[in-house]
C-alpha cells in the first residue's frame, strides 16, 4: 500500500520539470517523473495531452484490482486546470471522488494558482488542503507568493501560511522583499521580516540587510547583514554575514563563506567560519569534482573537530554518467568516525533508451553483514509508438533469511543484470502500476467537441454490451486496449447494443468518429 500512495503523491504532487504546472514532486532523488501535459516533442509532431491515468495495486502478478483513476482538464492553450482523482470503492464496485487540484494562469501562460481538496463524502463537499497564488510583474519576475495550509472548516475558507512581496529593478536584479505571516487572531497576514538588496556596476550583489519587524511600536528593527567579495574575474570569493547588537547598537561579526574555483570558474570548495569570543573557527566544508562536461562526479561534506583539528566526514555522493550525459547511477557514503572511512550506504541505478528516456530505476541499501547490496525498489517506464509514457510500474523486492544478490553488481560495482532474481522468496513483486491516456489534440473545458454534446457511454462498467447516446445518424466505433491494440472496429448507429461478451474484463478505450466530430470515452468490461 506504501507504494500504491507514492504513485498517488507523485501524481498529485509533480509531472516532472515541465513549467506548466510548476508542481514539485515528493522526492528530489526520484529520477522517474512522469512527462508533463502538453510535451511537444513526441514523434506524431501533434501536441499530446494527458486524458486520464489509471493506477492499479496487485497482490500478486495476475491478481490486480483497480486503485484510482486521473482525469485531467485543459484550457484553450493547453493548460492544466484541473486534475480530479477518484477511488476504487471495492464494496460499491464504483469509483469515488477523492481529490482535485485546481491551477490558474495567466495570459502569458505564468501559472498563478494550485490548489488541492479533499472530497469528504459526509458533507458532500470539497475541503482545501493547500493552496500557492503567484504573481508576476511585466518582465516575468515573480514578485508575488502566498501559500495556504489549512482550512477553515466554519468558514469554509483559507488558513494563510507565509506570503511574500518582491520588487525587482530594471535589470531583472531583486531589491527588496519583504515577507508576511499569518496572524490566527487576526485571520489576516502580518509584517515578518524584510530584506534589502544593493548591486555593484558588475551586476553583482553586494549588500543584502534584513530588518525584522517590532510589534511593539510598529517599526523594521536591524537583524542581519550580509556582504559580499569577488576576485577579479567577478566569481564570488567570501560572503560574511554579521548580527546587529541591539544592546551596544553595533554589528558582530557570525560567519563566513569562502570560496575557491578551478579553472572553468565552477566551485570546488566552500569552506564556513564562524566567530565565537573574537576567534574564527572552521565549521564544515564541502568540496566537488567535476568531469570534463562540467557534471558533478563527487561531492563531499565535512564538518571540523576543533579539538583535534580534523576535519570529520560527513556525507559523500558519487554519479557516473554515460555518452549522452544521463545520469547512471549514484553511490551515497555515509563517515565511520570509529575507522575513519567512508561507508557505503545507498545506491540508486537507472537503465536509458536510444531517446534518453528512463527506462528502469533499481534502488539498493548496503548490507554490512552480508557485504552485498540489497535491491529494494524498482521502477519500469514504458513508451507508446509516439514516445508518450505507456505505464509506469512499481515493485519491492522479497528476501528469504540469509539470501543474498551478489550476481547484481561486479567487482566496480556497477550493474551488470537488471532482473536476473532467483530462489523460492527472492522475487520481486509488482506492487501498483499506471496507465496513461493521450489526446494528440487541444483538449480544452469549453472547446468545440464539449460545445457540441458530449457522448456517453452506458452501462459503464459493462458485462456484455453498452451503447452510446449524443449523435446522430451513423459514427465510427474503434475499442483499443491498454497496448494500443485495435480490438473492435465497426459502424453503428445512435443507442446500438455493441456486443463485447468475448473481450477480457480489463480496461478499453472506445473512440468515436461521428457527425460531432472525434470523440474518445474510456470502458470498463468487467
Amino acid at each position: 500500500m506504501k507504494k500504491i500512495l507514492l504513485i498517488v503523491l507523485l501524481l498529485a504532487l509533480g509531472f516532472g520539470v515541465y513549467s506548466k504546472p510548476n508542481i514539485k514532486t515528493t522526492k528530489t532523488d526520484r529520477l522517474m517523473a512522469i512527462q508533463n501535459p502538453g510535451l511537444p516533442d513526441n514523434k506524431s509532431g501533434l501536441t499530446v495531452l494527458y486524458d486520464s491515468l489509471i493506477t492499479f495495486t496487485f497482490s500478486s502478478e495476475s491478481d490486480s484490482q483497480w486503485y484510482a483513476k486521473f482525469i485531467f482538464t485543459y484550457d484553450v492553450s493547453s493548460n492544466l486546470i484541473e486534475r480530479m482523482s477518484y477511488k476504487w470503492d471495492m464494496v460499491n464496485s464504483s469509483w469515488k471522488k477523492d481529490s482535485k487540484n485546481e491551477y490558474a494562469y495567466d495570459n502569458s501562460g505564468r501559472q498563478t494558482l494550485s490548489a488541492t481538496y479533499s472530497w469528504y463524502p459526509l458533507n458532500s463537499s470539497w475541503v482545501g488542503d493547500s493552496k500557492i497564488e503567484t504573481g508576476f510583474d511585466q518582465a516575468g519576475n515573480q514578485v508575488y507568493f502566498a501559500s495556504y495550509t489549512d482550512w477553515n472548516n466554519v468558514n469554509n475558507t483559507w488558513v494563510g501560511s507565509m506570503k511574500y512581496e518582491a520588487e525587482f529593478g530594471d535589470h531583472g536584479e531583486l531589491l527588496n522583499n519583504t515577507s508576511y505571516l499569518w496572524n490566527s487572531s487576526l485571520a489576516d497576514w502580518s509584517y515578518g521580516d524584510n530584506e534589502e538588496y544593493q548591486y555593484g556596476d558588475n551586476g553583482k550583489q553586494l549588500l543584502k540587510m534584513i530588518n525584522v519587524w517590532n510589534t511593539e511600536d510598529s517599526t523594521w528593527v536591524q537583524s542581519i547583514k550580509e556582504e559580499d567579495s569577488y576576485d577579479e574575474s567577478d566569481s564570488l570569493i567570501t560572503k560574511t554575514q554579521y548580527l546587529w547588537d541591539s544592546n551596544n547598537a553595533n554589528w558582530v561579526f557570525y560567519h563566513k563563506d569562502e570560496y575557491s574555483y578551478d579553472t572553468s570558474a565552477v566551485i570546488i570548495l566552500q569552506s564556513r567560519w564562524i566567530q565565537v569570543d573574537s576567534h574564527w573557527y572552521l565549521e564544515y566544508k564541502t568540496e566537488e569534482t567535476r568531469d570534463s562536461n562540467g557534471k558533478i562526479i563527487l561531492s563531499a561534506f565535512y564538518q571540523y573537530d576543533e579539538s583535534t583539528q580534523t576535519w570529520i566526514g560527513q556525507n559523500r555522493k558519487e554519479y557516473t554518467y554515460d555518452d549522452r550525459g544521463n545520469l547512471t547511477s549514484s553511490l551515497i557514503y555515509i563517515w565511520d568516525i570509529d575507522n575513519s572511512l567512508w561507508l557505503k550506504f545507498q545506491k540508486s541505478v537507472t537503465q536509458y533508451d536510444n531517446e534518453n528516456r528512463v527506462l528502469q530505476q533499481i534502488k539498493s541499501s548496503w548490507n554490512a553483514n552480508t557485504n552485498a547490496w540489497d535491491v529494494s525498489e524498482r521502477e519500469e517506464i514504458s513508451y507508446n509508438p509516439n514516445g508518450e509514457m505507456a505505464t509506469h510500474s512499481y515493485y519491492n523486492y522479497t528476501y528469504s533469511f540469509g539470501s543474498n544478490i551478489e550476481n547484481i553488481f561486479n567487482d566496480q560495482d556497477i550493474m551488470v543484470s537488471f532482473n536476473q532474481y532467483d530462489g523460492e522468496y527472492d522475487n520481486w513483486t509488482l506492487s501498483g502500476k499506471g496507465y496513461y491516456y493521450w489526446t494528440p489534440a487541444v483538449v480544452s473545458a469549453t472547446n468545440d467537441v464539449n460545445s457540441k454534446g458530449q457522448l456517453s457511454i452506458f452501462p459503464n462498467p459493462a458485462a456484455s454490451s453498452f451503447r452510446v447516446e449524443g449523435f446522430e445518424g451513423n459514427a465510427n466505433l474503434y475499442i483499443y486496449d491498454l497496448k494500443g491494440q485495435l480490438v473492435l472496429n465497426k459502424e453503428v448507429i445512435h443507442n446500438e447494443a455493441i456486443d463485447i461478451s468475448s473481450m477480457s474484463t480489463g480496461i478499453y478505450l472506445v473512440k468515436i468518429n461521428s457527425l460531432k466530430g472525434y470523440q474518445q470515452m474510456k470502458l470498463i468490461k468487467h
